[in-house]
């Protein structure tokens, strides 16, 4: 009986939303769910819904692209920003934003962070996301196309947790390239680039595929559809040397 009652109040909540916008402005609550890797763009997003739709208030959710998937079908959030090409989410309506590539974070060492191969990396002590984390079994996936299997010696599920382990001094870690520029300035973590070509991967929006579409998921498709050359050259502006 469960999915039969979301759909209920789901169904209730979006009368009660298409009626407050035929009346004014949207309003109310958004939810969104963002993967650990995609939460740089959040920012660039909420910015555009809320300059788009001022009334809302905007609730966002650390989430791995299965629970985003899992909490759209019961209509738990309004919109996620997730990987569209790789265990692509079944019954969505979709817009990509960005191509996501990967960087190599180091512990500072003299003069500039070095260019990197694939195989020198797979030598280095590394700490990785957890294999919980999409994130992560696409970078396995990518590496074992090539022969080479990374074996971490710390996990976490959170990018803050491993740049942290970077910065304590021992060990390296490999980021989506979107995160380069949210590093901290003066630390002691250098960003090198990745000498092989990894095969980047697709991030965008999702919202849920049902018929009438929501006035919060309708919303957030068209900003999306608006916003993606922006999103794309923010993230392409990355440092590729010494971070300070």
């Amino acid at each position: 009986m469960l999915p039969w009652a979301q759909q209920l109040l789901a169904a209730a909540d979006g009368i009660g939303q298409a009626v407050e916008a035929a009346r004014g402005p949207l309003r109310g609550e958004f939810r969104l769910g963002a993967i650990p890797a995609a939460m740089p763009a959040t920012g660039t997003f909420v910015e555009a819904l809320l300059a788009a739709h001022p009334e809302l208030i905007v609730a966002v959710r650390s989430l791995t692209s299965r629970e985003i998937e899992r909490t759209l079908a019961s209509f738990e959030l309004d919109a996620g920003l997730t990987y569209l090409d790789h265990e692509p989410p079944a019954e969505v309506l979709s817009v990509p934003l960005y191509q996501e590539n990967y960087l190599v974070v180091t512990p500072v060492s003299d003069g500039e962070a070095p260019q990197l191969d694939l195989a020198e990396i797979a030598t280095m002590p590394l700490c990785l996301l957890h294999q919980g984390m999409q994130n992560r079994r696409i970078l396995d996936a990518r590496l074992a196309e090539r022969g080479i299997v990374l074996r971490p010696q710390a996990t976490a599920d959170s990018y803050v947790a491993l740049i942290a382990m970077v910065e304590a001094g021992r060990l390296s870690t490999i980021v989506p390239d979107s995160y380069a520029a949210m590093l901290p300035r003066g630390g002691r973590a250098a960003v090198a680039s990745i000498r092989d070509i990894i095969s980047p991967s697709s991030v965008g929006l999702i919202v849920r595929d049902r018929h009438p579409l929501g006035p919060l998921s309708a919303a957030a498709l068209i900003v999306a559809r608006g916003m993606k050359p922006h999103l794309q050259k923010r993230i392409d502006r990355k440092p590729l040397s010494l971070i300070g």
